[in-house]
């Protein structure tokens, strides 16, 4: 996401996770719990992202999601959402009812910067670890936090929109134009249209008889 948003000087936000007193939760309750809180919460993130966003479990109660095209203004609004379904959800497990909060980071760092993948998540990961230490169920940033009138919302929210199609207007790979790619070793490309060259592969695919479907199987279980 970092190399393709660079490559078409498009924006990328980051956002950061992390359950408030997860630690107490995990001693108190034992894991089976803190883990179902965990996996409740990632059900909550992942029903509020884009098809086009990464989301991933990157420690013990820390998720993180690469938002490809996202302003700062749309970083903060997901954020938002984020920390307010959580607070404002019942989980269960057993039988029993739990309330959480979650503190959550952003980074929206400029196109100028040249920081690598890897630095900008630490970076986002350094500065919602001293959130923690500060307090619980808040937002931080790792840039100012936007302040936000109506107009200035809508706006961003048209910049979004418009920087989205930009990105669904970059022409689609064809299968053979794929395997080109991958040949000449070139794979980033092939591997941000996959679910479009999936779609392309699926009616070739149902044809297969049962002996190649085994053999198709067995290819893709090799590592």
């Amino acid at each position: 996401d970092r190399s393709f948003t660079s490559r078409h000087r498009l924006p990328l936000s980051i956002l950061a996770l992390d359950i408030d007193n997860y630690k107490q939760i995990f001693v108190k309750n034992g894991k089976p719990l803190a883990e179902g809180l965990v996996k409740q919460v990632a059900r909550i993130l992942n029903s509020q992202i884009r098809k086009e966003d990464t989301s991933a479990r990157i420690g013990v109660s820390q998720l993180v999601v690469a938002l490809p095209t996202a302003t700062n203004v749309g970083a903060y609004r997901l954020a938002e959402r984020l920390r307010s379904k959580v607070a404002n959800s019942k989980f269960t497990y057993n039988g029993k009812k739990f309330g959480i909060t979650v503190s959550v980071c952003i980074s929206t760092p400029s196109a100028k910067e040249v920081k690598t993948a890897d630095e900008l998540l630490k970076e986002t990961l350094d500065r919602l670890k001293q959130s923690m230490g500060e307090g619980r169920d808040t937002i931080v940033a790792c840039q100012p936090l936007p302040m936000i009138s109506d107009a200035e919302a809508q706006a961003a929210n048209d910049t979004e929109a418009e920087l989205n199609s930009q990105q669904e207007a970059i022409a689609k790979l064809s299968v053979q134009e794929a395997i080109a790619l991958i040949e000449k070793g070139d794979r980033e490309p092939v591997y941000k249209q996959l679910d479009h060259l999936l779609e392309e592969l699926i009616p070739l695919l149902r044809m297969l008889s049962y002996p190649q479907r085994q053999s198709l199987i067995k290819v893709l279980g090799e590592k």
